[in-house]
């Protein structure tokens, strides 16, 4: 019935189409776009620079003092020691209460299934000289 229903078409290679080679219009493009209308070019000119002197750093000392500093000043901090480990101690009290967890999924009791016994079926030695209806259908 396959075969009736889809019979095999002959099927002629075809060629892939020729590749078009771009070739840019001759005729100039004058109209404007809409990114040109909203972004019109501008003017760069380039800044100029400023030469200054350049600044040897000096041996004077720094003595002045900032608002911040005077604002926040420095606190002593003395070193704190690293606290000790805690050991694991189970708890010697039962634990009689639920979870919400054991509430919202209580365990069920499983029984597995019996398994039906079949025959074993061995191979034949027997030769298969049929033909399939996909074999016959598509050669």
């Amino acid at each position: 019935t396959t075969a009736s229903h889809f019979p095999a078409h002959p099927i002629s290679p075809q060629q892939p189409p020729m590749a078009k080679l771009y070739s840019p219009s001759s005729l100039r493009f004058e109209a404007t776009t809409t990114t040109a209308d909203h972004f019109p070019a501008h003017l760069i000119v380039p800044s100029t620079r400023i030469l200054t002197k350049a600044v040897s750093p000096t041996s004077a000392k720094f003595d002045a003092t900032t608002t911040t500093a005077s604002h926040f000043p420095a606190h002593p901090i003395s070193p704190q020691q690293p606290p000790m480990a805690k050991l694991y101690s189970p708890s010697s009290l039962r634990f009689e209460a639920t979870t919400t967890t054991a509430d919202h999924f209580p365990a069920h009791l499983i029984v597995p299934s019996t398994r039906i016994l079949t025959k074993a079926v061995s191979p034949t030695s027997a030769k298969f000289d049929a033909t399939t209806t996909t074999a016959s259908h598509f050669p």
